[in-house]
């Protein structure tokens, strides 16, 4: 029939971190409203992410440094939407978790303290791994 399937259960994991209970990156497209047709291409990328692994996705993975990377959700007369995730942290070959919400035009991160929240998320997480979820974000 020419549909690609992805498999029911995946292989691999994507979570967002939890701040009071809320998904922040949802939490965050909503309060910068973010345009649906780019949060679309966002949980497409996860989608092939959960069903094929980082290597699927690498072309829109930029490294942000201190054990960091944005997920470039790029379309034509988009708002480039970065959201800033780690590998793990629990299981670093078998899951991401979402910890900021970041911007990337021009090839630069916005806003710059982005990186600095999602190391502090990053520490908060490893002292109590409740404060994730693995869900959609559409």
């Amino acid at each position: 029939m020419g549909v690609i399937s992805f498999p029911y259960k995946p292989i691999y994991r994507a979570y967002f971190y939890l701040e009071a209970g809320q998904n922040v990156i949802q939490e965050w497209m909503n309060e910068e409203a973010i345009p649906y047709p780019d949060q679309l291409v966002l949980q497409n990328l996860i989608d092939i992410y959960e069903a094929a692994g980082l290597g699927a996705i690498s072309t829109y993975v930029v490294d942000v440094g201190e054990g960091l990377c944005g997920l470039l959700a790029k379309r034509r007369d988009g708002v480039y939407p970065c959201p800033l995730f780690c590998c793990g942290p629990f299981d670093d070959e078998g899951e991401i978790t979402f910890l900021a919400g970041a911007f990337r035009p021009h090839k630069m991160l916005r806003p710059r303290y982005a990186p600095g929240l999602a190391q502090d998320r990053l520490e908060i997480l490893l002292k109590d791994p409740t404060r994730r979820w693995h869900e959609s974000i559409t």
